[in-house]
């Protein structure tokens, strides 16, 4: 009846599958006191949780290894004819192979011989670069979050945690998508971003090994997280806990955390609690009177585990923003100057008249409004609307110099956030040959945090604006059967299924935001409008909306085969994977531009009657948006899903060759056959370079039948010049990703004992090809804004081809007539053929061929004591085929143009094109996305490691890294580019020599120095202990058996050369702290004159930025502090703008409009004169990069058992934070300057918190 069951539900978790199993194996050669291989041994190795016994025999060479075994404490025992009995005892770990050499001495079989810590603390049988956490570290180092990833990077050599919702590890330097992690077997990868999903709560994870580099062909990433999930043991056991957090007690604020005019500033809002429990044990269930029992016993045999753990997290940190004065929001914008003291001066455009100018050109005209008041009147609703949900400023500071309102918002890193991750997992053995385990894990992740943008301003009222809400769910299926054909040979049959969907919205509410702002949105988008360039913070929806549905299939087996010292592993894989993606909708209701020249005036002595341009210190976008004079409208058909499958089929080969006592040798292979990903209704394209058009696989008959697009679109398109042509058409493939049948990974690796006993230094190393597979985002976000299937209709009268006059900057020189949120719902036609203008953006698939990264490591290792590891490593990485987005059609900016052509800027339809040097017809941007990248990495490690025992542990390594990068990571840096973006000559014609030129860089998101510690240490209070040894049983319960654990880091930071400035270089010079600390007093408002209105804020000059002369130890008109102070006497910047502050310039006197900028004013062949700041594209100090500041915390745990009964035990755990409280050094700013404004907050530092956790274990 039992197989029956056993078989019902292995059937069911077929059903449901994904992939393969957690667990460890052991293996050894055993022999006699000569040294000679005893052959047929018998080995009887015993789990002590569970009570389960695994069998085996040597082989003639005396050797034998185990199938994976479940993760824990074992007893060894080896018997054979004639001699002792040897018995030993180790505790197995994830994914590794315990290693022991039992020595049998003549005797009976009755006598034995015991080994304590049998398995060395060295690996001696593999080249793999790795770390395994224990239970013990898991449950009792100070985690800040119970985050796993957190943990991997605070015990793991090499390894980065990247901070944000999304949750993931960098190793090596590598981006988070090539880290695969893998939980019993099943992949939890997040298939949008890259990085972790669905990963277990703390409470459910037995162990976790990481491997960094050079694992075996059974795995294709170049880094892989194990984790092992907890089972069930003979005895019942269960658990609950809780923790607390909370900013009423011991949270520390941040140096930002305060109001400059003296009012008391609430910490930061921080509520932070988790809870859950497990049961574990063995299977007890009714068997009403079968085989002549009542109850099914499964201890020995059957096993359960279930957890459940919660989440809630309320959080913020302070940020800044800009934001409209409360005299603004009343058109009173007299304060109106900027960061030099200059007035900006408004106009009205209801004045606009044409005067015609001594030179006999026409131009516009306007008059000011007296004082820069606009009549409150003439507010649009649409601004008073908005304006009336924003929050009002919480400092007098000018809001065009500084930030002048403080907020706390949840961020991305640091998101508000509710969890409840659930596991339950079944073991069971069937026989001595045959043993499976079935588990599901899953659970809702919700967050919500303020927008990534750049631009993003702070939460409106309701978050109606600059808000995202993540939601995450995923549930996965698994098992794993071991079948035991003989000693010699065993196999693992695995499978899993994993349903995971992550989806991006904006705003508590989903409503048409833009109708009831009055702004077009012909189509009734649901959604938040983005209200654009309004001279202080955006308005926009936090993030694109997005949704992504996987559905993951994986089955594999892995078969062991043991000839002589050959241990052989072998066997296949088939992964698939179901993307239904809705790719980024982007501003899906519709976008509102405000940066008009509405309230500027047109200059009569630079630009021309094709090329307006304004008169410097006049007009700005926040009166433009006041009065509602929008630069351009927008809305857009939005694309629809798209369904992607993708397969993997894998087969592997790996051998672990015991050559003699100190050589093993590990090589094998793996290949991967990748068929190109799949759309299941050909909704992608690539581009023909030959024919300037964009390629489908199929006619544009079967989209428009597909509703995917129209043909009214099309041939909207069409009218610019774009074309759209189908494979067949063009004579090519209908096939877009290519097909990656032959991707083969060699692996090579030795582990190597230099002389054996007490004096073994064991050297290990190895070489392998790896691949790391394209998140999904990663791949098609570019592809969202593709036409046919997605069209941006505008109103831009500004735009030379949608000017009534063919002239750009028409709003400069005319009235408006449009008046956003009054007139403006109907004012785009969705049929009006000029609605799209000639320019459009495209994107395209070149060929993608598989990313690969090339591997190799060397170790030494040294076991000290029985406890205690030295290790001394290098490791490195070289990525190759990573993805790059190659820019074919760039367009030299303003200041090339006029300085190689001495022509204006082209005017009327063609303008956005007319300077691009592939396609001068349709096409503004087009970039292909190809695998032109790489990166490259070495981290140098040293490290030394005591295993727990008797009351101490601990951990402390060092790692120095130099990461380099090109590209590897799609749309969002490294764009390939060609010469026709920069002066002639100034660049490389040879594509790949260009590419390195322009885009190798340094990763400054990986540090060159981190050095990490932990410990855990029994403090010695107590009785028997060495302090207290005469504590009463009452005091010793109170005061003894304490426990002190922690972790801590050293982490250097990297800043960038400042590239802000075209003029003067001089002697970079780096100060580094303390050696000239300065006074920052820059946000004095120019208007101040209480001294208490003074902004000022101490800092260092770390290295010589341009700091202007008007604000060296400057002072307003009433005598306040407004510039920096302390520098040193023979200050000398190492890098000047064209045009410097003179000594002694006053704001107001001629070319003053010019000081402090890189203006230059340019001849052009029409006799005109063309303001323009200099920029070749290739400032001569792009890419560089110095190390910055070095920052330091360490966390604390105090933690005591205290044992109610001889089965229950309470945990009480105070956990601290950053325990000094070091909030660190900021890197410095272009000026060199570091501030003491803010806390450093790179690497996931905060501010001092405190934790209190309680726990009840019987």
């Amino acid at each position: 009846m039992i197989r029956v069951f056993a078989c019902f539900i292995l059937c069911a978790a077929l059903c449901l599958a994904q992939s393969s199993a957690g667990g460890g194996a052991i293996q050894g050669t055993v022999k006699d006191a000569l040294g000679a291989a005893i052959p047929r041994a018998k080995l009887s190795i015993l789990h002590l949780e569970t009570g389960r016994v695994t069998t085996t025999e040597t082989n003639a060479e005396g050797y034998f290894s185990t199938p994976s075994l479940a993760i824990g404490k074992y007893k060894v025992r080896v018997e054979a004819a004639g001699m002792k009995t040897w018995e030993g005892d180790l505790v197995l770990e994830t994914a590794r192979i315990a290693e022991i050499s039992p020595v049998l001495v003549p005797g009976q079989v009755n006598e034995t011989i015991t080994v304590t810590d049998a398995a060395p603390l060295v690996t001696t049988t593999d080249a793999t670069d790795g770390s395994t956490l224990d239970a013990q570290r898991i449950g009792e180092l100070p985690i800040n979050g119970r985050e796993l990833n957190t943990l991997l990077a605070d015990v793991t050599p090499g390894v980065e945690e990247v901070i944000d919702v999304n949750g993931g590890i960098r190793t090596g330097g590598l981006m988070v998508y090539s880290t695969n992690y893998v939980q019993d077997g099943a992949a939890s990868n997040n298939r949008e971003f890259g990085g972790s999903m669905n990963i277990q709560g703390l409470e459910s994870i037995g162990e976790v090994r990481i491997e960094t580099s050079t694992s075996s062909a059974k795995y294709s990433h170049p880094a892989s997280v194990i984790v092992t999930t907890k089972g069930g043991g003979n005895q019942l056991k269960m658990s609950v806990y809780e923790t607390v957090r909370n900013n009423a007690f011991g949270v520390a604020r941040a140096r930002q955390d305060v109001f400059y005019d003296g009012r008391p500033y609430k910490t930061p809002k921080l509520i932070r609690n988790e809870f859950g429990g497990s049961v574990g044990g063995p299977v007890l269930l009714p068997s009403f009177g079968l085989n002549g029992r009542r109850i099914y016993n499964g201890r020995n045999r059957t096993f359960f585990f279930f957890s459940r753990e919660g989440l809630e997290l309320r959080q913020g940190l302070t940020r800044e923003f800009t934001t409209p004065t409360a005299a603004m929001r009343q058109g009173d914008f007299s304060g109106l100057f900027d960061s030099q003291g200059r007035k900006i001066t408004l106009y009205d455009p209801l004045t606009t008249t044409k005067i015609t100018t001594s030179s006999g050109r026409v131009v516009s005209s306007r008059l000011p409004f007296i004082d820069n008041k606009i009549p409150s009147q003439r507010q649009s609703a649409l601004s008073k609307r908005i304006w009336g949900i924003t929050p009002l400023p919480t400092d007098i500071a000018n809001p065009l110099v500084t930030s002048n309102l403080k907020v706390v918002v949840p961020t991305n890193g640091y998101p508000n956030t509710s969890n409840n991750p659930t596991t339950v997992r079944l073991d069971h053995r069937v026989s001595p040959q045959d043993s499976f385990f079935i588990k599901f894990n899953g659970g809702s992740r919700a967050a919500h945090f303020i927008g990534t943008g750049s631009s993003t301003g702070a939460p409106t009222a309701n978050q109606e604006a600059n808000m995202t809400y993540l939601i995450m769910d995923a549930l996965t299926g698994s098992f794993s059967w071991t079948h035991i054909f003989s000693p010699r040979f065993f196999v693992e049959t695995s499978g899993n299924r994993t349903g995971q969907t992550t989806k991006t919205v904006t705003g508590p509410k989903d409503k048409d935001w833009a109708a009831e702002l009055g702004l077009p949105n012909p189509r009734g988008e649901i959604g938040w409008p983005a209200i654009l360039n309004v001279g202080f913070m955006s308005y926009v929806e936090g993030d694109n909306r997005r949704m992504l549905r996987t559905l993951v299939t994986n089955a594999e087996q892995n078969y062991t085969y043991i000839r002589g010292t050959h241990n052989i592993q072998f066997g296949w894989r088939y992964h698939k994977e179901k993307q239904t993606l809705l790719p980024d909708q982007g501003n899906i209701s519709g976008t509102a531009y405000f940066n008009s020249l509405a309230t500027a005036v047109e200059s009569s002595t630079s630009g021309s009657a094709t090329n307006p341009a304004t008169q410097p210190q006049t007009g700005h976008d926040a009166a433009n948006f006041y009065l509602g004079y929008a630069a351009r409208l927008d809305v857009g058909l939005k694309r629809g899903f798209m369904r992607v499958v993708e397969r993997n089929y894998g087969l592997y080969i790996q051998d672990s060759y015991k050559v003699n006592s100190r050589l093993t040798l590990t090589p094998g292979l793996r290949w991967d056959i990748n068929p190109g990903f799949v759309e299941e209704n050909d909704l992608i394209n690539a581009f023909d370079l030959e024919s300037h058009s964009l390629m489908f696989p199929r006619p544009m008959d079967h989209y428009f039948k597909l509703g995917a697009t129209t043909p009214q679109v099309a041939a909207v398109y069409q009218r610019v010049g774009v074309k759209f042509k189908s494979a067949q058409e063009l004579g090519r493939s209908p096939q877009i990703f290519q097909d990656n049948l032959f991707d083969f990974g060699p692996r090579m690796g030795f582990a190597y004992k230099l002389w054996e006993g007490r004096k073994t230094i064991v050297i290990r190393g190895g070489y392998g090809l790896y691949l790391s597979p394209i998140p999904m985002r990663t791949l098609l976000a570019q592809f969202s804004s593709l036409p046919p299937f997605r069209a941006t209709f505008s109103y831009n009268p500004n735009s030379a081809a949608q000017s009534p006059d063919s002239i750009g900057n028409y709003l400069l020189r005319n009235v408006p007539t449009v008046i956003a949120g009054e007139n403006s719902r109907d004012v785009i036609d969705l049929n009006n053929p000029t609605a799209i203008g000639r320019g459009v953006a495209v994107r395209g698939m070149g060929k993608l061929p598989s990313m690969q990264v090339h591997e190799w490591n060397i170790a030494f290792e040294k076991q000290l004591k029985p406890t205690t590891v030295v290790r001394l490593r290098y490791n490195g990485k070289h990525g190759v085929k990573a993805d790059q987005l190659n820019e074919i059609n760039p367009a030299p900016n303003d200041y090339i143009w006029y300085t190689t052509t001495g022509l204006p800027t082209p005017t009327g339809e063609y303008a956005s094109v007319a300077r691009r040097p592939y396609d001068r017809e349709a096409y503004t941007e087009v970039r292909i996305l190809e695998k032109t990248g790489y990166i490259n990495t070495a981290t140098f490690s040293a490290e030394i490691e005591r295993r727990f025992s008797k009351g101490l542990g601990f951990q402390v390594f060092h790692n120095m890294t130099n990461a380099f990068r090109l590209a590897g990571n799609s749309f969002r840096d490294g764009i390939g580019n060609t010469p026709a973006a920069f002066l002639p000559g100034a660049v490389p014609t040879e594509y790949a020599a260009l590419n390195r030129f322009l885009n190798y860089a340094r990763d400054t998101a990986t540090p060159k120095h981190r050095t990490r510690w932990n410990w855990n240490y029994d403090l010695p209070v107590g009785r028997g202990k060495r302090f207290g040894k005469s504590f009463s049983k009452s005091v010793n319960n109170i005061l003894g058996g304490w426990k002190l654990s922690g972790t801590g880091t050293i982490v250097s930071t990297w800043f960038a050369l400042p590239t802000n400035n075209w003029g003067e270089i001089g002697n970079f010079e780096v100060y580094g702290r303390n050696k000239y600390p300065i006074l920052d007093c820059r946000a004095t408002p120019t208007t101040a004159t209480d001294p208490r209105d003074e902004r000022c804020f101490q800092g260092y000059l770390y290295f010589n930025g341009y700091i202007s002369k008007r604000l060296i130890n400057s002072r307003n008109a009433a005598g306040l502090r407004n510039g920096v102070f302390g520098l040193p006497a023979d200050y000398q910047p190492a890098l000047k703008p064209v045009n410097p502050w003179p000594e002694g310039g006053l704001p107001g006197q001629p070319g003053s409009n010019d000081w402090d900028t890189n203006v230059v004013y340019i001849r052009l062949q029409n006799g005109s004169n063309q303001r323009v700041s200099v920029d070749t594209n290739l400032h001569p100090w792009r890419n560089q990069f110095r190390l910055g500041p070095f920052n330091w915390l360490t966390d604390a745990s105090l933690l005591k058992f205290f044992q109610i009964t001889e089965r229950i035990r309470f945990r009480l755990n105070v956990d601290v934070f950053n325990v000094t409280n070091n909030q660190g050094l900021t890197v410095p700013a272009s000026d060199g300057i570091v501030t003491l404004q803010n806390s450093y907050s790179g690497f996931g530092f905060r501010p001092r918190q405190v934790q209190v956790a309680a726990r009840l274990e019987w």
